[in-house]
């Protein structure tokens, strides 16, 4: 199985909203049960394997900028052998409220030009999606500006809930399965929030 989180490179971009993807997937990284292998400079990004329940994974962060993320994420995913059942691709959603997640599995890219990449570099859309919402600006500050801006502090709790259910959500695929993933990740608990 493989979890690959999008972002951008660099220290100036990983507050940022657009960069939650590696945010989940460095809490997964280190709230895993074992680190079977650390990061390591890997297929135009980063790589890692933990286990989870008993269960081996691979997490990678692509470190191309957004729009090239399938330049990385293609050849692992040949390379490595990995059904697309078996990938998940974090990201972050303008069009979810904020902190609100989604799985999904295929479909469109919703604009978003990770997700454009990866379907133009593995030739479908056929793969798992972890949406993390991210709202939309509401004083109209340009879409490119908000999502390279960090959240305002009274957001963080919201996205470290995220956070904590993408871990949640991965942990039922392996142990219980997508439906049960599913079901839980798409589920809005207002005591969350």
């Amino acid at each position: 199985m493989l979890i690959v989180g999008l972002g951008n490179p660099g220290d100036k971009y990983y507050p940022t909203r657009h960069n939650v993807g590696f945010w989940a997937v460095d809490y997964i990284y280190k709230h895993a049960n074992r680190v079977k292998k650390k990061w390591m400079l890997s297929y135009k990004g980063e790589l890692a394997e933990v286990e989870i329940e008993g269960k081996g994974l691979m997490l990678y962060k692509p470190l191309t900028f957004m729009n090239l993320s399938g330049e990385g994420v293609a050849p692992l995913v040949r390379d490595k052998h990995i059904p697309l059942e078996e990938l998940i691709v974090v990201h972050d959603d303008l069009d979810l409220p904020v902190a609100v997640t989604r799985l999904k599995f295929d479909g469109g890219s919703g604009g978003h030009n990770g997700i454009k990449s990866i379907v133009n570099h593995l030739g479908t859309p056929d793969f798992w999606r972890a949406k993390i919402g991210i709202g939309r600006p509401l004083d109209g500050t340009p879409i490119p500006e908000y999502v390279l801006s960090p959240p305002p502090e009274i957001e963080l709790p919201m996205f470290r809930k995220a956070l904590e259910r993408t871990y949640e959500m991965v942990r039922l695929f392996i142990t219980d399965g997508k439906d049960k993933a599913m079901q839980y990740y798409n589920t809005r608990n207002p005591e969350d929030f």
